[in-house]
């Protein structure tokens, strides 16, 4: 399993990434998104135009579905803003976010600090049990409150945009250093 760990997944996903945003030519394309959709369990027929339009895999990857392909389940007190196998649902116990893809994160460094303002001494400061206790229970209103914290893994083949109960742009994209642990 350390080996696993130590393969070079970041480079691998870029890689992967890059050759998914070249442009096919049109002739090959019902070919690769055919293969893709066998290879992945894609449902061809959800999709809200033909398959030649998508210029790269990445576009495929990214696909409008048909209108009502995914109803919203009107009568659920929660619904998932996407596609995915639930990988972990369960109260926050820790100041890590459990794992994805066998990295954990720092809640800390995911949602942020609730002081005002953190000085770079602070940020590099060794933070206690205690310290990460104390951040969990600073991030509730109400202290009768959990937290929780729900893991969605988009597989290959999942439909692969999400949705909003509201109408909002993004305007700032972040990315977070997880941390590899070994078991």
């Amino acid at each position: 399993m350390q080996c696993y760990y130590c393969l070079p997944w970041r480079v691998t996903s870029r890689l992967i990434g890059w050759l998914s945003s070249i442009e096919l030519p049109q002739k090959f394309r019902p070919f690769v998104y055919n293969k893709y959709a066998e290879l992945f369990n894609v449902n061809l027929d959800e999709i809200n135009c033909d398959i030649h339009l998508f210029p790269s895999l990445s576009d495929f990857f990214v696909r409008l579905l048909k209108p009502n392909a995914r109803p919203i389940a009107m009568n659920a007190n929660i619904v998932s803003p996407a596609d995915g196998t639930i990988l972990y649902l369960g109260p926050i116990l820790t100041s890590q976010v459990k794992r994805v893809k066998g990295i954990s994160y720092s809640l800390r460094h995911f949602l942020g600090d609730t002081k005002s303002q953190t000085s770079k001494e602070d940020e590099e400061e060794e933070l206690t049990d205690q310290d990460n206790d104390d951040y969990v229970k600073s991030l509730l209103k109400n202290s009768n409150n959990s937290l929780y914290q729900l893991t969605v893994y988009l597989a290959p083949g999942d439909y692969h945009r999400f949705h909003s109960a509201t109408e909002w742009k993004i305007r700032l994209r972040r990315h977070f250093q997880g941390i590899i642990q070994y078991n």
